[in-house]
């Protein structure tokens, strides 16, 4: 799922949980508390800090994007400069 809500200079937990239960109902996950992981460009630090804040979600930077996190996750959401970031390390590579 890829989003752009909560990608603002200074993101707040509240608005992150927000965000995510939009992405998981959209994902249509059965779990009553999912696994989540948010890729994020690596300049969002802030960002990242307020998903990690919310039980059972990793942020992650794109450029350390592994297949192993994306598996362990129920859902996983990326912001589109984060999925171009991740894709542009893998055509380098």
């Amino acid at each position: 799922l890829f989003f752009e809500a909560c990608v603002r200079e200074n993101p707040k937990t509240k608005v992150a949980k927000r965000v995510l239960a939009t992405a998981v109902a959209k994902a249509g996950v059965a779990k009553r508390v999912p696994s989540v992981l948010v890729v994020l460009p690596s300049e969002r630090k802030s960002a990242r800090l307020s998903f990690a804040n919310v039980p059972r979600v990793s942020g992650m930077d794109a450029t350390h994007l592994n297949a192993v996190d994306v598996l362990r996750s129920d859902v996983c959401v990326a912001t589109k400069a984060a999925v171009e970031r991740t894709a542009k390390q893998l055509m380098s590579s």
